[in-house]
């Protein structure tokens, strides 16, 4: 079973990691494609906050729990990620603003 963690302030490594695992991708060699490797359907992107296991979460076919939320479709993932990058563009604007 595959399972891949990240801490919550590396969540852009965690994002390209799922769509990586969950979507697939080319093998490259000198400009060349060489193949590809298949994504896996099963992998979810979970978030937990668990004191002991918080963070980002890459895994097959987790399960729900009062500490974690899974997304279970590109789609969501894709949405969660819009809103994170928002929200941060939004905090680093905020802080410009006050150094400004």
């Amino acid at each position: 079973m595959e399972q891949y963690q990240f801490d919550f302030c590396d969540w852009e490594e965690a994002f390209e990691m799922f769509y990586r695992k969950r979507l697939g991708y080319k093998v490259e060699h000198d400009g060349r494609t060489l193949g590809r490797v298949p994504g896996n359907p099963k992998i979810c992107l979970v978030i937990s906050t668990a004191f002991y296991t918080s963070g980002y979460w890459i895994e097959e076919n987790p399960k729900s729990d009062a500490d974690a939320i899974v997304y279970r479709t590109v789609r969501a993932v894709k949405e969660l990620e819009k809103r994170i990058k928002a929200k941060r563009e939004s905090t680093v604007n905020a802080a410009i603003g006050l150094v400004v």
